[in-house]
């Protein structure tokens, strides 16, 4: 580079920092390329480009072709303006684009007369014109509307004036130095009065348009006429209101009267194959096979409205309804026949529904939506939602997806979106103006753009609790547990992370702070207490502490709560119940001697050498009655055993008495052990192929006595049941030989098992464990009981036979507990004293 461009560089960069740093910004330059534009499309689109506001006027009109580079908005403006002759204003900041109506008006007067040259100019402000550079007084009546355009030189005034009013279709008067234009008379069979409000008519054979002219002109009513309809007509009535003889005009001509507002009416052709009403805003419509564009340019003339359809608006229809709401019976006629209507600004849009199983519609007044759909691909219904709602969008290719059914109202375009794409791992992201469509949840290369990694810090919940309850709907493996932090690390979408924090702040709360607390039992132990946790609270949250008799509960305050609860309920006093037991021997006794001295009969017995002794009496001689739990007959029995024992005549192996808790096992064991040696003798292998014998002595131990289980359960209105087992176990003589002919110890087991339910106090009586035994006693004189032979006569042999019965007594009391009484002093005592007017009956 050369120091002279060098330098120039130099000046130039120091130029731009100058007015950089004086706040100057370069005016922005732009490149116009426009090909039979509207000029109106053109200003909108420079004024879009420099961001100002711009007004222009209706009048403005023209088409543009322009190729313009790298020019600045104002001289874009101006080139423009000199083109089509419009003027420019910039006040506070907004620009206004006008014509000036002078602007068309040339007006030249010379020594040989007048040049004119006129451009579209309106007729009344041409004559003003005209009387100002002639001063001469042109007098014209107000109503002059009419344009004209004209190039003449040299013409005199009156010639002028004369060509104007031919043009326009007035008459050129003069009086004196006064010129008056007015309105030509109408021609024959034409006749058209307008006075006192009223109207006349009298015509014959008049083209319609020119009728519709005539009346916009001289009457306060606009009159239009479908630009289709080539029609002439003829009429004649005197003085009607203006409504009433338009009407009286239609009908004599086979024609109808649309009134389209306060002083609007359109004249149209009169369908006869198809009828639409309009009444109180209320349509109703009758057609059989009539094309739709008729039907819908009606509705739009008879209710006043503006309804645009596109070109891919065809075909025949049949439609009929009455009286329904002018939107609805739009769209009642339209679904029906696969067609959509759309809400806009202002006005109705009709087009063809291209997938019926998609119905999106749009209200343009209020921006929301209304969306019916059923079985359609997911992207078919993106592509015309973002249509509808004219918004640019991009889908991704890997969104296949289809929508099972939606039906919605009155949503916005976000809305829409969040549920179309709900359910779905698809989200969305709107930037520059165009939303973008894609994977949301799993990282794909295309998408990274929608997928944002968020940090989340627990105040108060445990982030491993946290996330091992995580819903389906917030998938575990965008989530990432940080233990130390107490945090997460989630990576998706922003409609992901919505849910995310919903759910922490349904969960991160001060009750949800995990903690744990120690519960200790009073009564239960923990063990047994942990054992009857329900399912449906997490048992891996407990743990026992055995020494302090104590449940240590991990969780949030609800959780703990809820296991305190329960252990409360389970925790109960539980009652003391005792045993007051009597194991009572009642026996009887048969004897038979032989030998030396034989003995007389015994009283009460035919066989003579026998004798019969009672140490007691049987159980069922006791009580003539049945003998029930609790019962009265039971009391006496026990009583009466009672008695017995202390006279004598009955045995007591037993009488201890057992304390134990609701529901747990009480035992009574009273036994005997001695010790019994035994030869045993067993077969060996040898060392070669035969057998060895081998002996040898065990210590086996013989165990005689009683042994009683019990197992209570008190309800709630103290009813005590009893599981009840009385085993009775004594030695008998050994019959089985052992080695060397030591015989192996026998034993006689005798046992009962049943389950009784008693009022405390109540004994329960189990009798029949009965036992026989009998024994041989051998007298003999010394010496000469020796002897053989002879020995038999100096010796006496005695055989006794005794029959034992077993009597259990056992009476419940309870002695502390939820169902114990504040005082327990029952006795038996108390029992002796109750019922002693019975022992003295039974007792001699």
């Amino acid at each position: 580079m050369s120091k002279k461009k060098k330098g120039f560089f130099r000046v130039s960069l120091c130029l731009i920092l100058f007015l950089l740093a004086l706040g100057v910004e370069a005016a922005a330059k732009w490149d116009l390329d426009f090909k039979n534009a509207d000029l109106h499309d053109v200003l909108r689109a420079l004024a879009e480009l420099e961001k100002v506001n711009m007004i222009i006027d209706p009048a403005v009109q023209g088409r543009v072709t322009i190729h313009l580079k790298q020019l600045t908005f104002a001289e874009c403006l101006n080139i423009l303006a000199a083109e089509f002759g419009f003027q420019v204003e910039k006040s506070n900041g907004v620009y206004r684009v006008y014509y000036d109506p002078l602007r068309s008006i040339k007006i030249e007067a010379g020594e040989h007369g007048l040049s004119v040259d006129l451009k579209d100019a309106p007729l009344e402000l041409v004559l003003a014109e005209l009387s100002k550079a002639t001063a001469t007084n042109i007098i014209y009546p107000p109503e002059v509307k009419e344009r004209v355009s004209l190039t003449m030189y040299q013409v005199g005034l009156p010639e002028l004036l004369t060509i104007l009013a031919d043009r326009t279709g007035y008459e050129l008067e003069k009086d004196g130095e006064f010129y008056f234009l007015k309105k030509s008379p109408l021609r024959e069979g034409f006749y058209l009065l307008w006075e006192n409000d009223l109207l006349s008519l009298d015509l014959t054979n008049v083209p319609l348009q020119e009728l519709a002219r005539e009346l916009t002109a001289q009457t306060p009513a606009t009159v239009v006429v479908d630009r289709t309809l080539q029609a002439s007509v003829s009429v004649f009535f005197r003085n009607l209101p203006l409504e009433a003889g338009l009407q009286l005009l239609c009908r004599t001509n086979n024609l109808s009267l649309s009134k389209e507002g306060p002083q609007l009416y359109r004249i149209v052709g009169n369908d006869e194959d198809f009828q639409v009403i309009f009444n109180n805003n209320l349509l109703s419509v009758e057609a059989n096979n009539v094309e739709v564009t008729r039907i819908l340019d009606k509705i739009a003339r008879v209710a006043g409205i503006d309804l645009l359809y596109d070109q891919e608006v065809r075909g025949r229809i049949t439609v009929k309804f009455v009286d329904l709401p002018l939107e609805r019976g739009l769209q009642l006629m339209l679904e029906s026949n696969n067609f959509i209507l759309e809400r806009k600004s202002g006005y109705f849009y009709v087009r063809w529904n291209r997938n019926p199983n998609i119905k999106i519609v749009h209200d343009e007044e209020t921006g929301l939506f209304t969306l019916d759909i059923i079985n359609s691909s997911l992207n078919d219904v993106l592509i015309e939602l973002a249509r509808r709602a004219d918004q640019d969008i991009i889908i991704y290719s890997h969104v296949n997806h289809n929508i099972n059914k939606i039906s919605i109202r009155g949503v916005t375009f976000t809305e829409a979106l969040d549920y179309v794409l709900q359910g779905t791992i698809y989200t969305y992201k709107y930037a520059n103006g165009v939303y973008v469509v894609g994977d949301g949840t799993n990282l794909r290369p295309e998408t990274i753009d929608l997928i944002e990694s968020r940090f989340y810090t627990l105040n108060y919940t445990n982030a491993e609790y946290v996330f091992n309850n995580l819903p389906v709907n917030l998938p575990r493996t965008n989530i990432v547990v940080f233990k130390e932090q107490n945090g997460f690390l989630v990576n998706g979408s922003s409609q992901l992370h919505k849910y995310f924090q919903e759910y922490l702040a349904a969960l991160d709360r001060p009750d949800n702070m995990i903690r744990t607390e120690v519960i200790r039992l009073q009564h239960i132990k923990a063990e047994e207490a942990l054992k009857l946790i329900p399912s449906s609270i997490p048992k891996q949250d407990l743990m026992v502490l055995t020494e302090a008799n104590a449940i240590a509960a991990t969780g949030t305050n609800e959780q703990i709560k809820r296991v305190r609860n329960y252990l409360e309920k389970i925790d109960l006093k539980n009652p003391l119940i005792l045993f007051d037991v009597m194991v009572v021997q009642l026996s009887k006794s048969l004897g038979r001697n032989y030998g030396l001295t034989e003995l007389g009969a015994a009283p009460g017995q035919s066989e003579p050498g026998t004798v019969l002794s009672w140490g007691g009496d049987s159980l069922k001689s006791l009580v003539a009655e049945t003998i029930f739990p609790g019962s009265t007959a039971a009391q006496l029995v026990k009583a009466r055993l009672e008695a017995m024992v202390k006279d004598g005549k009955a045995q007591l192996w037993a009488n201890p008495q057992i304390t134990t808790l609701n529901g747990s096992r009480a035992e009574f064991n009273v036994s005997t052990r001695y010790p019994r040696t035994v030869v045993v003798t067993t077969a060996v292998p040898a060392g070669g192929e035969g057998q060895e014998t081998q002996t040898q002595t065990r210590l086996i131990e013989v165990v005689t006595g009683i042994k009683i289980s019990i197992l209570p359960w008190v309800s709630a209105d103290k009813d005590i049941t009893l599981e009840i087992k009385p085993t009775i176990t004594e030695s008998v003589p050994d019959t089985l030989a052992g080695g060397e002919g030591n015989p192996i110890p026998a034993t006689s087991e005798r046992s009962t098992e049943s389950t009784v339910r008693v009022k405390e106090g109540d004994p329960v009586v189990i009798g029949g464990l009965i036992q026989r035994q009998e024994s041989v006693t051998r007298n003999k004189i010394p010496i000469l009981g020796d002897l053989p032979l002879i020995g038999g006569l100096f010796s006496n042999t005695a055989v006794n036979q005794e029959e034992s019965e077993f009597v259990v007594i056992i009476t419940p009391y309870i002695l502390s507990g939820e169902y114990a009484e504040e005082e327990s002093k029952v006795s038996t005592t108390d029992i002796m004293e109750e019922y002693s007017a019975e022992f003295q009956k039974v007792i001699p």
